[in-house]
Parts: structure tokens; C-alpha cells; sequence
């Protein structure tokens, strides 16, 4: 579930770049590692620099609305 859900845009060239430095076989797991989850924390420092956040209990209320008891 996410609660603010963005398009996350890579260019070819990008990817191209990061898996050419990958050995022949990799997990899923190392390629977000090295690709998603840094744009993804970069956006949301960007998000909390533009005010673009929401409060503990705000989360929890949106989690538990959800039908979600854990953040698995």
C-alpha cells in the first residue's frame, strides 16, 4: 500500500550505466538497492523540504483505515 504514490522515472541511459557495473547474475533486491531506493529517499527529502509530509498519527490513521495493522 502506499500512501502517496509517484511515478518513479529512470532513463535508459541510467539503467544502462548501473547494470552494466552488476555481475551476471543479481537479485531484484540489488538492483533497487542500487537504482530505486536512492531516488526514492532523494524525493522524499525533497518532499519533506517542500512541507510534503504528514504526521505520525496521520500515518497510522491512513494505515489502520486501510485495513493494515503493521507497515510491512
Amino acid at each position: 500500500m502506499y500512501l502517496y504514490k509517484k511515478n518513479v522515472m529512470l532513463t535508459k541511459a541510467n539503467v544502462i550505466k548501473t547494470l552494466t557495473r552488476f555481475p551476471d547474475n543479481f537479485s531484484i533486491d540489488d538492483l533497487v538497492d542500487e537504482m530505486i531506493l536512492p531516488y526514492k529517499i532523494e524525493r522524499g527529502i525533497q518532499d519533506a523540504d517542500n512541507g510534503k509530509v504528514i504526521s505520525d498519527d496521520e500515518l497510522w490513521i491512513n494505515v489502520l483505515k486501510n485495513g493494515q495493522d503493521s507497515l510491512d
